[in-house]
């Protein structure tokens, strides 16, 4: 593969191991900058043979529209829809976290009908960050992302997941490889942000689980919670647009070299 890594997007220190790990290995790399206007790259590059992106979804849609392959995974058989609220649920079942969740035009979503409430986008776009609202905050919380003076007001059309809100004890992310499970990362405990810790045995199994099931890509992200009820799905994000926490870059590497041995 050729890397294609978009500066500042993996943290410093993840991006400056993942240099030397590709400096080592002998693997084609190059770090550029996306332009705001015009779409084009700092320094423009070229890359030839097999092309893997990560950044930001602007930056894999222009590696796609200059025939960079695979680029990114956001969809099997190019249908980004698999990434989708529904779409996860239909195949996992009651694995989904928010498997009671009502999809709704965001426009509709006007109050709330329980105290309180778990919203989120139904797709992968992150118009917004997934929250827990209460009634009493939700008009302030609404015009924050919508309202006339939010930076990136969330369309009215927008899709949108409302679910009951679940207390999680923990939660993990998975790189997922060909439905394996290669590496993961526990990133948040008891509500706390966290930068690394062990990852409990059951989720791990969980992950591995849901792995073999379905994913919506070859490569995916897989995010677990860990709850009073078992470890449940949060959601699945394409890969090449997701931060790795604590991943082990090392790992990430050798499975999607893998991935283009398997496919020579």
């Amino acid at each position: 593969m050729h890397w294609v890594v978009q500066e500042d997007f993996l943290g410093a220190d993840v991006a400056a191991e993942l240099s030397v790990l590709l400096e080592r290995a002998g693997l084609r790399h190059d770090f550029v900058r996306l332009r705001l206007r015009g779409g084009g790259l700092e320094p423009e590059i070229a890359p030839g043979g097999p092309v893997v992106v990560i950044g930001s979804v602007a930056l894999v849609r222009i590696g796609r529209a200059r025939g960079w392959a695979p680029g990114g995974w956001l969809g099997r058989d190019g249908d980004e829809d698999h990434f989708s609220f529904e779409a996860c649920r239909g195949a996992l079942g009651d694995r989904m976290l928010n498997v009671d969740g009502r999809v709704r035009r965001f426009a509709e979503v006007t109050e709330l009908d329980a105290g309180r409430a778990f919203i989120r986008p139904a797709d992968d776009g992150k118009a917004f960050a997934g929250a827990v609202v209460t009634r009493e905050a939700f008009s302030s919380w609404r015009a924050g992302i919508a309202g006339p003076d939010a930076p990136w007001p969330v369309a009215p059309e927008c899709r949108v997941v409302v679910a009951p809100a679940r207390d999680i004890l923990s939660e993990t992310r998975f790189i997922v490889v060909d439905g394996q499970v290669v590496a993961g990362s526990l990133y948040r405990r008891g509500g706390q942000a966290l930068s690394d810790g062990p990852i409990d045995d059951a989720v791990a199994a969980f992950a591995r689980e849901v792995a073999a099931i379905w994913t919506p890509d070859r490569v995916v992200t897989l995010d677990v919670a860990q709850t009073s009820d078992g470890p449940k799905v949060i959601e699945f994000n394409n890969f090449n647009s997701a931060r790795w926490y604590a991943v082990d870059p090392g790992r990430i590497v050798a499975a999607i070299e893998a991935m283009a041995t398997c496919n020579d």
